[in-house]
């Protein structure tokens, strides 16, 4: 959320404990039990997921968009990597690297 220029303290957060699945015709698909409570308790106009970069993440998200009309649904799948964990690895891996490149000089 960081590297997006989003202040975790600006917004609340849930997970969904990645068991959302869509529907095969979009539009009976239903609107996951913790995003539709959340939704009934709290006013907003925005909804930023964090899904999965890969078909499974990128189905929800688009389902998302279809079913909640009435919100701005933006996903913001890792750059790199399956979820943000792998991506976080990665990038940590990276960062020490290049600090080892840089001593071993």
């Amino acid at each position: 959320m960081k590297e997006q220029g989003v202040d975790y303290r600006d917004g609340n957060y849930i997970s969904l404990g990645g068991i959302y699945q869509p529907q095969k015709e979009i539009e009976k698909s239903t609107v996951p039990v913790a995003l539709k409570r959340y939704l009934a308790e709290h006013k907003t106009t925005k909804i930023m997921v964090y899904f999965d970069n890969d078909f499974a993440g990128g189905k929800a998200a688009e389902t998302l968009k279809i079913i909640l009309l009435e919100y701005e649904v933006k996903n913001y799948p890792p750059p790199k990597g399956k979820d943000y964990n792998d991506y976080l690895v990665m990038k940590r891996v990276s960062e020490l690297k290049k600090k080892s490149r840089e001593v071993c000089r």
